[in-house]
């Protein structure tokens, strides 16, 4: 299991190599930590975490949210009050989406897979993410769509205006430091494009 620390370590490592690579590191807040966990030592130990904590964005699903909103509302401050992000993942698949956005203040929404999928064949699907996106963006919040597979969804989800994204289409998960190379193998073929 991925913990605060060792996330931070791992990015705090490519931030002292040759170059500097800013990397997000999305953490999944897990129900039963949030449960067993006071509040205060969640925040605390990010705090200690002083060098990269403005790259991590804690993960929360509806589910998590709805059964004590002002426990969770209080719980997200708390996170900020240190630098950190909060992204609303697997967005539109629970009953209280739109309850969760009304009262809890997200950084990002992530819609998920299943409206991504499916959006090439059903016109509806389609719709659904563009509302998202639209709505999201009024309210101030970035989205990020899960499970881009094809260039063909990736180009319907930027002329969306869908502002990250996430999928096979990039890469399957990697590890540290297969990520690391992966990022210099990125960073090699824009600069080649970019001297053209």
């Amino acid at each position: 299991m991925v913990t605060i620390e060792s996330a931070t370590t791992q990015s705090h490592k490519k931030r002292s190599t040759h170059f500097l690579l800013i990397a997000t590191v999305f953490l999944a807040l897990l129900a039963s930590r949030v449960e067993a966990t006071p509040m205060l030592t969640i925040s605390g130990d990010v705090a200690k975490q002083t060098l990269t904590r403005e790259q991590l964005i804690f993960e929360v699903t509806e589910t998590m949210t709805i059964d004590d909103i002002g426990r969770f509302s209080l719980l997200m401050n708390q996170l900020r009050d240190v630098g950190i992000r909060i992204a609303l993942d697997d967005f539109g698949t629970g009953w209280s989406s739109m309850a969760v956005l009304n009262h809890l203040s997200f950084d990002k929404v992530k819609v998920d897979r299943s409206f991504v999928t499916g959006m090439a064949d059903i016109t509806r699907q389609q719709v659904l993410v563009d509302t998202i996106c639209h709505m999201a963006h009024q309210l101030g919040i970035h989205v990020v769509a899960e499970g881009v597979e094809t260039r063909e969804q990736l180009t319907s989800l930027q002329q969306m205006g869908v502002d990250e994204f996430q999928g096979y289409f990039f890469a399957k998960p990697l590890s540290a430091i297969d990520f690391y190379a992966f990022c210099i193998d990125y960073l090699n073929q824009k600069n080649v494009l970019l001297s053209k």
